[in-house]
């Protein structure tokens, strides 16, 4: 009996392999096969998913480079009309007609600058749920101003000569702390709070120097509108930070007026605090009293500086990281060299416009409003710096997308390998084991019959 038992396990195993394809049902048939198993099956699910990785990186790339060369497509017919405007036997007509061409470039400029992939707007930087570009327009004496994520581009020019200086000081001072690039932290929501008779201290570091920022004692803290005895959190942190770094003094040249910048500026952003940079370089947050930033809504060493880009990093490959993004300041340029602020002078210098004004901050804080001559052949110029810079962006997008494509070929062959490694692990040779299923059938037969033999009946077998 124990033989026929031994005979029918052996049957009912290769019956399983036989249904299932598969040499092992449970990890005790074989723990050498199943431990090595699992790491080709999980290699083979990491494999898959850097394949996955790479294909939506190079569907990014790809379609940042279709967004970079329809830019070039704008420049160069930009730089056709600004040649052909150049010419000075042009009807008023001609021109005008250039100058509704060079318009509705100058939108396209936009539409293409909020290219989207997959609902991500791509050169958003972090802030892919909402277009990058905007234009605001309701200042007309000062012309269309160029916004990126919420901030100019470039606070300081090009504006229209006939603008008054004493218009250009209003525009700059509201445009100190809302600047493309400035280093800012906001992070988690702040609720209202009291403090107790325990000091509640934090540092804030801004380019290598050190202060400490203390909470006054027993005080509510909130954000307005304020109930009876509570204090507000944005002022009172900008008093403090104010004592601890003075404000710089700014003169205007023209007008002799003075005005006031805090190195850091305090606002509210929904219900969060955020620091702005708007004198210096780098801004790092730590806590002085445990739980202080906690409590404001930071973490302890939270830091954000000039040189910390917002890089969108796809894992493709073990210890195989790719930028996929392009920023957008990249594309537009950033200081007094901007795409769109050549279109601008273009539209001026084709509305018979010879000058225009930029801002100008020198080093001891002196601001001056320069006022530059205008001429629509020098525009050229300004294109054509447009396109290299765009061009070198464009190489580099294609450098990557071509190391992504070289990747997913690799990434192709390294799947089929370790599929393949996984089945010979994992998967029986049917036709051997149908020939032993055939051998284990007839041995199980004739141990049936083997065991009929040695038990014979007997005639009480066939009583009632």
């Amino acid at each position: 009996m124990q033989n026929i038992n031994t005979n029918l396990g052996r049957l009912e195993k290769l019956q399983r392999q036989m249904a299932t394809g598969k040499k092992i049902q449970v990890p005790s048939d074989d723990p050498i096969i199943a431990a090595r198993a699992l790491k080709l099956r999980t290699d083979v699910s990491e494999i898959e998913q850097f394949k996955r990785n790479v294909d939506d990186a190079l569907s990014w790339l790809e379609t940042t480079e279709t967004a970079i060369a329809n830019l070039g497509d704008i420049i160069q017919r930009a730089r056709e009309l600004t040649v052909q405007a150049s010419n000075g036997t042009l009807s008023e007509e001609e021109r005008l007609s250039i100058k509704a061409e060079i318009s509705q470039l100058k939108n396209s400029l936009i539409e293409i600058g909020n290219t989207a992939y997959a609902g991500r707007y791509i050169f958003a930087g972090f802030s892919t749920d909402k277009p990058p570009f905007e234009v605001d327009s309701s200042n007309p004496a000062l012309g269309d101003k160029l916004i990126y994520n919420g901030k100019l581009l470039n606070p300081n020019g090009p504006i229209l000569a006939d603008v008054d200086d004493a218009v250009i000081q209003a525009y700059y001072e509201s445009a100190v702390g809302n600047t493309a690039g400035q280093p800012e932290l906001c992070m988690a929501n702040f609720n209202k709070f009291t403090t107790g008779a325990t000091p509640m201290e934090f540092s804030i570091t801004l380019d290598g120097i050190t202060q400490t920022i203390s909470l006054d004692p027993f005080t509510t803290y909130s954000f307005e509108p304020l109930a009876a005895g509570e204090t507000d959190i944005i002022s009172a942190l900008q008093s403090k930070i104010d004592a601890a770094f003075p404000p710089v003094t700014k003169t205007f040249s023209s007008t002799g007026d003075v005005i006031m910048v805090s190195p850091i500026k305090v606002s509210r952003d929904g219900n969060r605090i955020k620091f702005t940079v708007q004198e210096g370089n780098s801004i790092r947050l730590n806590d002085v009293t445990d739980g202080t930033l906690q409590t404001l809504g930071f973490a302890d060493g939270a830091e954000s500086s000039t040189n910390r880009k917002q890089e969108i990093i796809y894992q493709i490959g073990v210890g195989n990281n790719i930028k996929i993004n392009v920023e957008g300041y990249e594309i537009f340029g950033k200081g007094l060299q901007g795409l769109f602020d050549t279109f601008n002078k273009l539209e001026w210098a084709l509305d018979g416009k010879t000058e225009y004004k930029t801002i100008s901050v020198d080093a001891s804080g002196n601001i001056e409003v320069i006022t530059n001559s205008l001429d629509i052949s020098a525009l050229i110029g300004d294109l054509d710096a447009d396109f290299e810079r765009l061009l070198k962006v464009r190489a580099d997008v294609g450098a990557r997308t071509n190391f992504v494509e070289m990747t997913a070929n690799r990434l192709v062959d390294s799947l089929v390998n370790f599929t393949e490694l996984m089945s010979k692990n994992e998967d029986v040779d049917m036709a051997e084991v149908i020939m032993k299923l055939t051998t284990e059938e007839n041995v199980y037969r004739a141990s049936l019959a083997a065991g009929a033999r040695l038990i014979q009946p007997t005639l009480l077998d066939f009583l009632s």
